[in-house]
């Protein structure tokens, strides 16, 4: 394995919420494997120690007096000593990727500026829906809100959508006005979403589809061993274990034990807890059991006969569904942002987030459905295994912004520009025809009619622009490359290089592209026919490749010197 040197940027470094403990976490992971894991996070008292705390800004807090305030909004900024720390940083421990976790606020994406700025590849990991909506959470008034995706994000100062203050939500407008998507992806190789629902709604606010990625979250090796011994038996409860909060949807689920015979157990703590208590203290059938500890967690999941996850809000990859899986018991889940992802006949059920009744008939179904809790188990320790997580965040910072999405030599490739001329539209159709991954890397005219039409194909990707760098590691890792023009190509640079990384090219034959290749180093095709094009993408995957003479051989042919010798004797 490829070592690697990882700075993870967090703005907390305690277990306060789920992004936290995915960023302690993967740092554990990370090192355990063997590579080199830096820290950079914001101080704070809860803080756990760590070697890189001296690193760290001091900790802001947008409450107290107007210097205070001031501070912390000049943070959001990126303004203040973030910058000279996280440079530091930058400087003594020199990373080869810089993984960012939750930042804005209190870091500020000063930092992925700060890393591309110096070629370090940006891996960004999205806890949450702040880059598409300044209010974090997509809600407004705890209802399901969209307006500012795919488009200004001036609805949160109007509607006051951050916390109901005006002068908050305004700080989030500013904040998104600095921190907007142009920059953000500028700075940022990848952005890995959790779930497929926060891919499609971060390319429906406009983010280039080619920078996203979609990986789940996982469960420490601790985690899974510990979790394996589920109860054979279930007990007679079924359990809800989060925060008590309005878009949790913890009342509606209340109101629907209301109804039923069965025991909730309710474990968690928040803002509603309080009140909650009161207005249910009379059904007997719910138990309040407050913050209990992880062991207990684990303890409760396993023993019930079902678990909730009554969510109001788009929850991303929620991590109690992916426990309560671990532990083999099934969950009811609210058709809600990525929480159907992880769900299907054989280990859960989902309902219509917020509506009581539906809520309540998918309890009862659960309850009476017999569930192979083993099969779950199995199935969703494969799923969520850490080293199966690992390997894939590795493929991702190796590739940074190229989609890895296959092994190598287990894919094709076309380099180049996006236009009439080059005949990538004959490409595409030749490869929807052959069905072998092709990865098209490259920008231009024709670029956003293409993605359109074939931008959903399951075997065709596009990566958008990548930097020399990134096209000599897709060249390397491909099986072939194409060269489809349909003009008079003269000598093209894109056959040459791809023949020096030793891929062999399956090239038109129009042009100077024939007088390039031969049986040895690559096929060609009638130009401007995909159904040639198709026939000889079937050839050339099924042959074997020679890539070492290849590359020997373009190597000795290409090189300067040589080009500057046969240059002298024309003088």
């Amino acid at each position: 394995m490829n070592k690697k040197k990882v700075l993870i940027v967090t703005k907390f470094y305690y277990r306060r919420g789920g992004d936290c403990i995915y960023a302690l976490n993967l740092e554990e992971l990370l090192r355990r494997s063997g590579h080199e894991v830096a820290v950079f996070a914001m101080q704070y008292p809860d803080n756990l120690p760590s070697v890189w705390s001296g690193y760290w800004p001091a900790e802001v807090s947008f409450g107290g007096g107007i210097r205070n305030k001031l501070t912390a909004v000049g943070r959001t900024l990126g303004m203040g000593e973030v910058k000279r720390r996280f440079g530091r940083l930058l400087n003594d421990f020199k990373p080869d990727v810089v993984h960012l976790n939750n930042i804005h606020s209190y870091l500020s994406p000063v930092v992925a500026e700060m890393a591309h700025k110096r070629g370090i590849r940006v891996v960004w990991t999205l806890h949450d829906y702040k880059l598409i909506c300044p209010a974090y959470s997509c809600l407004r008034a705890g209802k399901v809100c969209e307006d500012c995706i795919g488009g200004f994000k001036l609805p949160v100062a109007r509607t006051r959508c951050m916390k109901g203050s005006l002068a908050a939500s305004v700080i989030a407008y500013i904040e998104a006005l600095r921190w907007n998507r142009r920059r953000l992806q500028r700075y940022t190789d990848v952005f890995i979403c959790p779930s497929a629902f926060m891919a499609e709604k971060m390319a429906a606010d406009g983010f280039d589809k080619s920078k996203l990625r979609v990986l789940s979250n996982f469960i420490t090796d601790e985690m899974a061993q510990k979790l394996e011994n589920a109860a054979d038996t279930p007990g007679q409860y079924y359990c809800y274990v989060g925060r008590l909060s309005a878009e949790k949807g913890v009342e509606t689920l209340l109101k629907a034990a209301a109804t039923l015979p069965y025991t909730l157990k309710i474990a968690g703590d928040g803002p509603l807890a309080a009140d909650l208590k009161a207005r249910y203290s009379h059904c007997r059938q719910i138990e309040w059991l407050g913050r209990i500890e992880p062991a207990q967690v684990k303890a409760l999941l396993a023993g019930a006969r079902l678990s909730v996850m009554p969510s109001e809000c788009y929850d991303n990859n929620p991590l109690g569904v992916i426990e309560s899986l671990c532990t083999g018991t099934p969950v009811a889940g609210a058709a809600t942002g990525g929480i159907p992802e992880l769900l299907d006949e054989h280990n859960g059920v989902t309902f219509e987030s917020g509506s009581a009744e539906s809520l309540a008939e998918a309890v009862k179904e659960a309850w009476n459905k017999q569930y192979d809790r083993a099969a779950i188990i199995d199935a969703a320790l494969t799923k969520f295994a850490s080293e199966k997580y690992q390997e894939e965040l590795l493929t991702i910072f190796n590739m940074g912004g190229v989609n890895n999405a296959y092994p190598s030599a287990t894919y094709y490739c076309y380099v180049g520009r996006l236009s009439a001329e080059k005949g990538v539209e004959t490409l595409l159709r030749a490869a929807v025809s052959a069905r072998y991954p092709l990865v098209v890397a490259g920008d231009g005219p024709m670029r956003p009619e293409l993605e359109e039409r074939y931008g959903k194909t399951p075997n065709i990707r596009f990566t958008g622009h990548i930097g020399p760098e990134e096209i000599r590691r897709l060249l390397t890792g491909a099986r072939f490359s194409v060269i489809a023009s349909e003009w008079y190509e003269n000598n093209p640079l894109g056959v040459i290089e791809s023949l020096c990384a030793g891929t062999p090219v399956l090239g038109a034959a129009i042009g100077g592209i024939p007088e390039l290749l031969d049986r040895g180093n690559g096929l060609t095709f009638e130009s401007g026919s995909a159904e040639s094009l198709a026939k000889a993408i079937e050839q050339m995957w099924r042959e074997p490749q020679r890539r070492g003479e290849i590359a020997a051989e373009a190597l000795g042919k290409y090189t300067a010197a040589r080009y500057y010798e046969a240059l002298i004797s024309q003088y």
